[in-house]
């Protein structure tokens, strides 16, 4: 489709190269004059195996990013091309600058370094890609999940021009493509993979012994949040297929089915809190803003989603509730800022707050203590900070680095408000790790909480008994 364009590097293996620059009809230039200096074998060398979890979790990190042919973007893997295959090259793990010079493949390599499947078969991760055409109308879209029943469209994110246009878009899509052009076919990526045993549950007691992990399924969740209710019912959440899951862990631990919360949208994270009544507030971002809703204790029963978002693209949100005051505080990351916004006893919401991050957020979590103090942690240019609210004043601290050596993904934070403490839960080098931070302020030593596989989405809450439960998925 002309309207949206990508950079067509010159690879190896690929077509002649053309140092043409026509013009499209939203004024984008076309392939650019570079001469590659990595070929796709060495490309694919470097690549390390990565899951469909991940794959999706880097494509929902890409926010704001001006449409370029020519500029590259900073993140945690590397620098990558702003273009619609520099965007697919780092969702899929392939390495950007310096260890390519071209800031990632094109979409004639990423085809290379895939494989034809049928329409059916199209899995979150996989890709429609267009390697036919001119420079001015190869594409490449990244699929998330089916739109409908039908299957005649789907949920994907693109890169895609004009020029300074702000990235990645997630849109529904048309198949193959809008406006129906066939030159769009399926591919899946060589080295992805599956995400193994989807979710498990392990529980740390409050004297810091841990139990094994246990599976809870949900195979392809790419999301997870958790929250223990006075009942020492724990609640778990789940974003798969696009769709909110919701079981229920009872005070004898034993688990209940998994039931379809019913969004109204595409879902790419999720948040959950419990008040003192046992009713459990929820927050999705659902086709890129966020919603609310309850459900309350006595019966099971849902309220109706309500949309609670602003102007931007939502990435992240972390829910928490002070029960004291029995508000509910909405933390959440758009623009790659972090933002704060207060449910009211009486259900009335306060406005969006800018808490003010040093640098660009990609995950955010949130718990409250005993004197409603709202302990916030986020992941400003892929290393934690922790910062605090205080309830009587409104007022911030300042925040403090509380990371490591380590390229961090994910964050938890859960109150044991008994102990006064604060656990800390993150994933860095695809391995959860866990500290605390005392009532004196002062943090243990991080330690790893050993699962035993590339952990993609963690989520953590306390229960009365001072016990940590953490959900997450590798």
């Amino acid at each position: 489709m002309a309207s949206l364009v990508c950079l067509l590097l010159t690879l190896s293996f690929a077509l002649a190269p053309s140092a043409a620059h026509g013009q499209s009809a939203l004024g984008n230039s076309g392939e650019a004059d570079i001469s590659p200096e990595i070929s796709a074998e060495t490309v694919g060398v470097l690549a390390a195996p990565i899951s469909r979890g991940e794959v999706l979790s880097r494509a929902a990190s890409w926010t704001g990013v001006p449409y370029s042919q020519s500029d590259y973007h900073p993140t945690p893997y590397g620098e990558f091309r702003q273009d619609c295959s520099g965007f697919v090259s780092m969702t899929w793990g392939l390495p950007g600058r310096p260890a390519d010079p071209n800031g990632g493949t094109n979409t004639v390599g990423l085809a290379g370094m895939s494989s034809l499947i049928a329409k059916d078969e199209l899995r979150p991760g996989d890709a429609l890609i267009d390697t036919e055409g001119d420079s001015n109308t190869r594409h490449v879209a990244l699929f998330e999940s089916w739109a409908n029943p039908e299957r005649t469209r789907y949920w994907a994110y693109e890169q895609a021009g004009p020029t300074g246009n702000l990235g990645a878009e997630h849109r529904i899509i048309e198949y193959p493509y809008d406006g129906g052009s066939t030159q769009f076919k399926p591919y899946r990526y060589n080295n992805i993979v599956e995400d193994g045993g989807g979710l498990h549950h392990r529980v740390r007691s409050a004297g810091g012994a841990w139990t094994p992990f246990g599976s809870l399924g949900m195979p392809s969740a790419t999301q997870v949040a958790s929250a223990a209710a006075p009942s020492k019912e724990v609640h778990t959440l789940a974003v798969s297929g696009g769709q909110v899951h919701h079981r229920v862990r009872n005070a004898l631990g034993v688990w209940g089915p998994w039931g379809l919360v019913g969004n109204p949208g595409s879902a790419s994270a999720v948040t959950a809190a419990t008040d003192d009544g046992g009713n459990l507030q929820v927050a999705a971002i659902l086709n890129g803003q966020p919603h609310h809703r309850i459900r309350y204790a006595g019966t099971g029963a849902w309220s109706a989603w309500g949309g609670v978002g602003a102007a931007g693209s939502f990435t992240a949100v972390a829910g928490a509730i002070d029960t004291a005051g029995k508000v509910f505080h909405l933390t959440a990351v758009f623009n790659g800022q972090v933002h704060h916004r207060v449910r009211n006893a009486l259900g009335v919401w306060g406005p969006w707050g800018l808490v003010g991050n040093p640098g660009s957020a990609s995950a955010v979590t949130a718990a409250t203590d005993d004197g409603g103090n709202l302990q916030v942690a986020a992941i400003l240019n892929g290393q934690p900070h922790h910062r605090i609210r205080y309830a009587g004043t409104g007022a911030w601290s300042a925040w403090g680095g509380v990371g490591a050596a380590g390229s961090f993904t994910a964050v938890a934070g859960a109150i044991d408000t008994a102990g006064k403490v604060f656990h800390l839960t993150a994933v860095f080098n695809g391995q959860i790790h866990h500290r605390i931070r005392n009532a004196d302020s002062t943090w243990t030593p991080w330690a790893r909480a050993g699962n035993p596989g590339t952990a993609l989405a963690i989520g953590a809450t306390v229960d009365p008994d001072r016990a940590l439960h953490l959900v997450a998925t590798y």
